[in-house]
């Protein structure tokens, strides 16, 4: 009984804490959104005070100082709740995707890393199934449309999913590269456009290439991520990668053999692709 009533003490000190974090959040938010409107007038009129030749200022010292006030709006970020893209407030609506414990953040990262080594093996073998339906049951069975229409829902998930936890991830401090979001929201477009696409001869024969590309692409997604693996051991080691990073920098004098092995099969598969591309235009 004793113990009860501490953890319920404990609780409602939690409670208590949580509220004050809250409205200390929100009094961050309301200064930083301020201190952003008050920065972009500044940079607004230095800018028209450059344009005037007859104005004595010194202009370097004004752009350091604005340099150091944009620093300190970025640091009140730290603190600041965000949704930060389009994307998750389309998904998720305006809510608080930010982990404040370090713990949490971390395995956010690990989750993700998890998710892409897990979903790399399906990446792979999901389209040898459906090569496996079209040329062999295809003309045993009426239709085996309904295996590419599961296939493109998965890749949907896929990169819906991939995109989510990316956008989550940058608000808590990784330094994934922007373009790998915007690359997965348009293999996400491209995958809506093939489950809307009928069953037509067009389609039929294009199947195949496609397919057949996506599980070589399967194959170099696998060994990118086990260069990743590889390479991020060693740079954790040696102090060059940060706990919340998920890619970084590779430099001449530490060009790894294993990277020269990884582009041959990258540089491969980008030719095939734009390959398959020019295949389709003609056909249309």
């Amino acid at each position: 009984e004793e113990n009860l009533k501490v953890a319920r003490a404990k609780i409602r000190e939690f409670r208590k804490l949580i509220r004050l974090t809250a409205d200390i959040q929100e009094d961050v938010k309301k200064i930083s959104l301020k201190s952003i409107k008050t920065l972009d007038d500044s940079k607004r009129r230095l800018k028209s005070l450059q344009d005037k030749m007859d104005v004595d200022v010194n202009v370097n010292e004004l752009k350091l100082e604005l340099k150091k006030m944009d620093e300190r709006i970025q640091e009140l970020r730290e603190v600041r709740p965000e949704t930060r893209s389009f994307f998750t407030r389309l998904v998720l609506g305006r809510v608080n995707v930010k982990a404040w414990n370090p713990a949490d953040r971390i395995r956010l990262r690990d989750e993700y890393n998890k998710f892409k080594v897990r979903t790399s093996m399906i990446y792979l073998f999901f389209p040898l199934v459906v090569l496996f339906f079209h040329y062999y049951l295809r003309h045993q069975w009426k239709d085996t449309h309904w295996i590419n229409i599961f296939y493109q829902l998965w890749l949907l998930y896929y990169y819906i999913s991939l995109a989510m936890r990316e956008n989550i991830l940058l608000v808590n401090g990784s330094n994934i590269r922007i373009w790998w979001l915007y690359h997965h929201y348009i293999a996400a477009l491209a995958t809506v456009a093939l489950l809307v696409w009928p069953s037509t001869d067009i389609y039929i024969s294009y199947v195949p290439y496609y397919t057949l590309f996506a599980a070589y692409n399967g194959l170099v997604q696998n060994l990118t991520n086990w260069y990743h693996k590889n390479r991020e051991y060693a740079n954790r080691a040696l102090g060059n990668q940060g706990y919340m990073d998920i890619t970084y920098k590779e430099t001449l004098t530490e060009f790894p053999k294993e990277l020269l092995i990884l582009l041959v099969f990258i540089f491969i598969a980008q030719a095939w692709e734009i390959g398959i591309g020019c295949m389709l235009f003609r056909s249309l």
